[in-house]
């Protein structure tokens, strides 16, 4: 699953968001840690699936150049 050009600003707005929600003093920084949290849960996701797919087009490019 890669990630098209718009989700990668969405979630780079959204973390500059929180950033700056906690240095203005709107967030706390209990507020600003859970938030980030739930960001790194997704880039976390993201990232393990990226990586799944990553493996599984490298095995069959693998096969594929064996079998030829």
């Amino acid at each position: 699953m890669l990630l098209s050009p718009e989700t990668k600003a969405h979630i780079v707005a959204l973390q500059c968001l929180v950033q700056a929600g906690n240095d203005s003093g709107a967030l706390n920084d209990e507020v600003t840690k859970s938030l980030e949290e739930q960001i790194n849960i997704v880039m976390n996701g993201i990232a393990e699936d990226c990586y799944k797919e990553g493996k599984l087009w490298w095995k069959n490019s693998i096969k594929k150049k064996k079998g030829n």
